[in-house]
């Protein structure tokens, strides 16, 4: 169901109407000239405008790590992911988050390791499995995928689809490199980090 709402600096307000909405803001943020107004969809966590539509989630994409012979990660891969793994046990709280896989070989290792390191369990949704099977993805596949994912997600896998889901879910271009054991981190409209290895 839509809401009216406004969206600033990372924040949603919610009312009945966009009025509603706006009586709703701090008094400091009333003459910001960077409030986006538009309709929430709160089962989904999408923001629409006229312009742009974006989702309001947050999503570390992690691409999984080198192989050896493109289906098992290579030694280079696991040392990659046990690094990756140590930083997300470390520096990120991951309390909320649901790990989501693909279930490529070298995604599923990538999984494992970093289980293995953080408690976080994964599972593999079918969405991600049919968007990848795919050589061009429609953005009605890829939005159902965004739908599909919970407020905090952890996602392991592969570049283009890192790429095309990161730009769909930030509602603007995105095309930076993704390494292999990189992180990519989307936080509401903005992309915090893209492609940064540990």
């Amino acid at each position: 169901m839509l809401q009216a709402a406004l969206y600033l600096n990372g924040n949603i307000v919610t009312g009945i109407t966009h009025g509603d909405a706006f009586s709703q803001l701090p008094e400091k943020d009333k003459t910001d000239s960077n409030i986006i107004s538009g309709h929430f969809d709160k089962t989904t966590g999408e923001f629409l405008t006229e312009k742009e539509n974006f989702y309001t989630k947050q999503i570390i994409f992690i691409r999984h790590g080198s192989t050896s012979n493109y289906e098992n990660l290579s030694e280079k891969g696991i040392d990659e992911i046990e690094r990756m793994a140590l930083y997300l046990r470390n520096k990120i709280n991951l309390i909320g988050y649901k790990g989501i896989v693909s279930p490529a070989p070298r995604c599923l290792e990538t999984a494992d390791i970093i289980a293995y390191y953080t408690r976080l369990m994964f599972e593999i949704i079918p969405e991600v499995e049919q968007i990848e099977e795919l050589e061009e993805t429609t953005n009605k596949k890829l939005k159902n995928v965004i739908n599909k994912l919970p407020e905090k997600s952890l996602m392991i896998s592969h570049s283009p689809i890192i790429k095309k889901l990161t730009q769909f879910a930030i509602g603007g271009f995105f095309n930076k490199p993704i390494p292999t054991g990189s992180i990519t981190i989307v936080n509401k409209k903005q992309t915090i980090c893209s492609g940064f290895k540990y």
